[in-house]
């Protein structure tokens, strides 16, 4: 073998060897982009509303809807608190939003985890119906009777909805120990002792 072509040979080992050492820097960069986007990537397990979902004013069907969340919009829940039966198998539990603007069906979001009861443990305000009160499983005369209360009859009431269904010009409605609710316009409580559901 010649001079020249020993030269020759060993620029063109040199070219391969540089060659190599930057596809392996290309391919260590794109490696630690790719763990850097793995990183960023949004979490899968947030609560997640799973359908284009209605927002109500408050925990039940038949209350106003103040927004609609399309499938897939990220929620941050306050509490949870019995309503309207949603769905087949007539799911009560209703999540209401921490931005305090309005209520959800715990039917159309998943990954919510354990949600703590709305209010529970504050110690229940004290009232007393002025009338023959309907019980209800939501914040409506649309829902469900389930039973009525005699007049004058006290009543422990956990949390109070000031959007719910019109009964006599009053919106207000109380959710009671038992997990109901009745209309706050036949009950006598001091209002001010009665924390909001979604506070």
């Amino acid at each position: 073998m010649t001079r020249s072509t020993t030269r020759a040979t060993t620029r063109t080992l040199a070219r391969r060897a540089a060659g190599g050492l930057m596809a392996a820097g290309m391919a260590a960069a794109v490696a630690a982009s790719g763990a850097g986007m793995a990183q960023a990537a949004p979490q899968d397990d947030l609560p997640r509303v799973i359908a284009d979902a209605n927002i109500r004013t408050a925990p039940g069907t038949s209350a106003g809807i103040s927004k609609i969340y399309p499938a897939g919009t990220d929620v941050d829940i306050a509490c949870v608190s019995p309503g309207s039966p949603v769905g087949p198998d007539q799911d009560r539990d209703w999540y209401a939003l921490s931005d305090g603007k309005g209520w959800i069906s715990a039917t159309l979001v998943r990954h919510a985890g354990e949600v703590e009861p709305c209010h529970t443990g504050l110690g229940n305000a004290r009232g007393r119906t002025t009338g023959d009160l309907n019980v209800r499983n939501g914040p409506s005369v649309r829902d469900t009777r389930i039973g009525t209360i005699p007049v004058d009859t006290a009543v422990e009431l956990v949390c109070s909805v000031d959007r719910g269904g019109d009964v006599d010009g009053s919106r207000d409605w109380y959710l009671l120990s038992g997990g109901n609710w009745v209309s706050a316009q036949y009950v006598r409580a001091d209002r001010d002792k009665v924390p909001a559901c979604d506070s």
